[in-house]
């Protein structure tokens, strides 16, 4: 059999779910045929490359997962957010149900067991997992109403993973198969139902130090469809030749690591007048595109928004109040950035009493540092976008 014939239709590109369902895509090997694309079947990695197929990736938002909510902010006993400093008290649904939301609606993160499915937060609430506004979840196979903070420790509220957080959460089986709700998954099925973030950069691309996503590596060729590491030929990690290795060696070996964290000052948005290209703020300040000079700062943004110059809304939330102050006068989010009060490579705010930094959680939890509990968590948010918003 000769090399498959690719047509020049114009095709537009098919979901990984779509794929999987109507059987243009095998889900274990990988191999993907649709008579309107190519002759014969090609790999997962071609089609990709050629544009066939579309990896599921969350829509654009700057604001928390569920996850992360009852992890670190959702008050365990009465199921809902109470500020520990004030009376301020608001339910799950008051959360998502708001102008700029506190929490992700979009977001497949709710492990329906009787249906072997992830849903959101609003499908689950529509399927009656989900009671928003007393903040109780409904295990959908045994019918046993539980707290938030239950479910998340029986794993049946869990946001999309990457690789090395399943093995690490003991979620992959010695058979490569990833464990997600009553029946295991390959690694397409994974990535097509919302359990791992095809998106979050976290897998090494070679030799170097280039860190790649799931769908990235799928493309490139590092990935198999089947779960292995493809190492490269030139040798690695003490291999010598070419050769694949399993989740839990490439693990093991360091190939696998933490994923990379984007802030807010990572999101494209300010546009290059030199060239047109759109840069985000932190590469538009290296550049010098900015002026950033402290006297009239937010005018000056806003000002640039007016013109196009930079996305009105990041312009807006920049110059907002973010929660932290000087002197007891509040503290734009840029200005609290530009005076070195926040510490976008790990996430934190750095305490001006201390120069130490602390996470938001324990920085809303000294009182002092950051204001209220919808600061807190607004603030989070925007020291852990997602990379989409950042491509």
């Amino acid at each position: 059999m000769g090399a498959p014939t690719v047509f020049n239709f114009v095709f537009d590109p098919i979901t990984l779910e779509e794929a999987l369902i109507h059987d243009f895509l095998h889900p274990s090997t990988g191999k993907f045929y649709h008579s309107a694309c190519v002759d014969q079947p090609i790999s997962l990695g071609e089609a990709l490359r050629r544009g066939f197929i579309k990896l599921p990736s969350l829509a654009p938002g700057i604001a928390l997962t569920l996850t992360d909510c009852v992890m670190w902010f959702l008050n365990q006993n009465t199921g809902k957010f109470s500020d520990r400093f004030s009376d301020d008290q608001f339910s799950l649904f008051d959360a998502i149900h708001q102008p700029r939301p506190l929490v992700k609606n979009n977001v497949r993160e709710i492990i329906d067991m009787a249906n072997n499915r992830r849903l959101t937060v609003v499908e689950a609430e529509d399927a009656n997992m989900l009671r928003m506004r007393v903040g109780r979840f409904i295990n959908s196979q045994e019918h046993a109403e539980m707290s938030l903070h239950d479910a998340y420790q029986l794993n049946l509220i869990q946001k999309p993973q990457t690789l090395t957080e399943v093995i690490e959460s003991g979620s992959l089986d010695n058979e490569n198969r990833f464990i997600d709700g009553v029946q295991p998954r390959t690694l397409l099925e994974a990535i097509s139902s919302g359990m791992l973030d095809s998106d979050v950069a976290h897998i090494k691309a070679g030799p170097g130090d280039e860190l790649i996503s799931i769908g990235e590596a799928l493309k490139r060729g590092r990935l198999t469809p089947q779960g292995k590491v493809v190492l490269s030929l030139g040798g690695e990690v003490g291999m010598h030749g070419g050769g694949k290795i399993n989740l839990f060696m490439a693990h093991e070996r360091d190939l696998l690591t933490s994923r990379v964290r984007h802030t807010i000052f990572d999101v494209k948005g300010v546009r290059n007048a030199a060239d047109g290209s759109v840069m985000s703020f932190k590469e538009a300040r290296d550049a010098g595109i900015l002026q950033l000079q402290f006297d009239g700062l937010e005018t000056r943004l806003s000002e640039a928004a007016a013109r196009g110059e930079i996305n009105p809304g990041l312009a807006e939330i920049l110059v907002a109040p973010c929660g932290l102050s000087n002197s007891g006068l509040p503290l734009s989010l840029v200005r609290a950035f530009l005076e070195g009060r926040v510490d976008e490579v790990n996430g934190e705010v750095i305490d001006p009493g201390t120069g130490l930094g602390k996470s938001i959680l324990e920085a809303y939890n000294v009182g002092s540092v950051v204001s209220t509990l919808r600061a807190a968590m607004r603030f989070a948010a925007l020291l852990d976008v997602h990379p989409s918003l950042c491509q």
